[in-house]
């Protein structure tokens, strides 16, 4: 075998090996019930300490509240930066089938504005629908990540925010 021949083919097989280590390390991982949690949690907790990036990168950019459109996510971001919203979500069950999830639960709202308007309420059976969206891991690598991108709230409307 010539020395040419020999490098093609220790090239393919490093490639191969690499790809097939690389679909391991992005096939295994948490289940997607645990990635919803754990997002969810995350941008909660941003909500309450005022970060409005770990908030809005859970959103998508067509979130709807009931059948309205929600504000774009520059609005979103400067009223969690004012309001800091302590947001508490019991949740009651949560299905995932294939790229959509539902999750029903009761959220509790808690947040007073630097105008001084406070409002602490309690939504029972709120669904929250999730869905796969593109994105990125390790800052290149493509991924899906789940985003919320609708709020069915029984007895709210958005303009209560």
């Amino acid at each position: 075998m010539s020395p040419a021949r020999a490098w093609i083919l220790g090239g393919s097989v490093v490639v191969l090996l690499l790809a097939g280590l690389l679909q391991v390390l992005l096939a295994s991982g948490p289940s997607d019930e645990r990635l919803i949690r754990e997002a969810l949690q995350q941008s909660l907790r941003a909500g309450k300490e005022g970060r409005p990036g770990g908030v809005v990168e859970l959103l998508s950019d067509q979130l709807r509240f009931n059948d309205e459109m929600v504000p774009n996510k520059r609005q979103i971001a400067q009223f969690v930066r004012d309001s800091r919203p302590e947001v508490l979500v019991t949740e009651k069950s949560l299905e995932v089938h294939g790229d959509q999830a539902l999750m029903v639960a009761n959220v509790s709202v808690r947040l007073a504005t630097p105008l001084g308007i406070s409002l602490d309420r309690t939504f029972e059976d709120v669904q929250l629908q999730f869905r796969r969206e593109p994105g990125t891991r390790l800052l290149v690598l493509p991924d899906r990540k789940w985003r919320l991108y609708r709020v069915l709230a029984p007895n709210a409307s958005l303009s209560e925010f």
